[in-house]
Parts: C-alpha cells; structure tokens; sequence
C-alpha cells in the first residue's frame, strides 16, 4: 500500500479543517497483516486502520477519515505484455487523415505512464499527418548510460542480508569491491557498446 498527501488544499473550494489524501494497494489479493482479509474485501474503514498499524498511528487519532475504497483494474493497464501489433502506431501505415494520441499508441524503447510519452505520441502524430518538418525530442534512453547501469549493479549487490552475492563472500571485503568493479564496468562497456544499435 502507497499513499500520496498532497498540498493542501488538493480541491477548489475545499474547507479548510478537511485533509485530502490517496493510497494505492498494489497486491489488492493479499491478505493484511492487521485486518486478515483481502483488500477486496475490506471496507474503507478497515483500509484506514490497516494503514495506521502499519504507519504506527493510533487510529482514535484519526477517528473522523471518511475512506471510499474503490477498483481501478485497468490503472496499470499500459505495463501489461503485449506484442507490437497490439497498439497501433501515432500515424498507421497509409493513414492520411488520422492518427492515434495516448498512452496506448506504440514508440518503440519508449517509457509509458509519462508525461513526455503522451506529448511524443501527439507530436508523431500530428508532425506526420500534417507534413511538418520538426524534430521529435529525442528518446533518453537512461537505462544505457553507463552511470545508471553502474549504481544498478551496485544497488543489485547491497541486496538484503542473506543473497547469494554475500553468502559467497561474507568476509572478503576486497573480493567484492573487485567484482563490484569488473561487474559495473562490464556492464557499463555493454551499454555503451549497445546504446547505438538499440
């Protein structure tokens, strides 16, 4: 469970003794630690309580939260497998007088649910369908720069306690900075040698 508390006040008109806030319940299947029933199943007061245990609130604090739980199946509906054919292009083959804008048009080795995605889309669109001869900015592709693939690398072997990479290695503190190295620098050199062809 996430939530977001934004500055207040969130909505116009909004009173100002009311606190606005929205949480996420990714794994809305699994049973609660503190209330042992599915999210699904809960009502809006027992999502609030949940979330209390968990954030060590005391629940009388807060006793005035109004909750309204509610299903969104399709939220992350842009991150599920699909192959290419399953989202058209901005601006389909022999497309004339049309094209497509959201989040579900395909750039290829570009990242939805970003604000950039949904402005790319529209200006491939309408650059294409309308013959203009501008630029589309250019894709970052953060996942190949050398320094990103360096900390993931880093980050992957400071795993939790009890990981492969420090069972093996528990008291050589040398042998892993050492693999650390050659493990970041290989990758490095991978994406550096990639990022052209990709």
């Amino acid at each position: 469970m996430s939530i977001v508390i934004p500055y207040q006040p969130h909505f116009g008109g909004q009173d100002k003794d009311t606190q606005v806030f929205w949480g996420y319940g990714l794994s809305p299947n699994k049973i609660g630690n503190y209330v042992h029933k599915s999210m699904f199943d809960c009502t809006g007061e027992e999502i609030f309580y949940e979330l209390c245990q968990h954030c060590r609130i005391h629940p009388k604090l807060v006793h005035d939260v109004v909750n309204i739980p509610c299903i969104m199946p399709y939220i992350t509906a842009q991150f599920m497998p699909r192959v290419r054919s399953d989202r058209p292009l901005p601006k389909p083959k022999n497309s004339v007088n049309f094209g497509f804008i959201s989040q579900f048009v395909e750039i290829p080795r570009d990242t939805v649910f970003t604000v950039e995605y949904s402005v790319r889309a529209a200006q491939m669109a309408v650059y294409a369908l309308c013959n203009i001869k501008r630029k589309i900015p250019k894709i970052n592709r953060h996942d190949l720069k050398p320094s990103i693939l360096v900390k993931t690398v880093k980050k992957a072997c400071q795993g939790e306690t009890g990981t492969l990479w420090q069972k093996q290695h528990k008291k050589c503190k040398f042998c892993k900075l050492a693999k650390l190295v050659v493990a970041s620098a290989a990758v490095a050199g991978i994406g550096y040698l990639i990022k052209d062809k990709i």
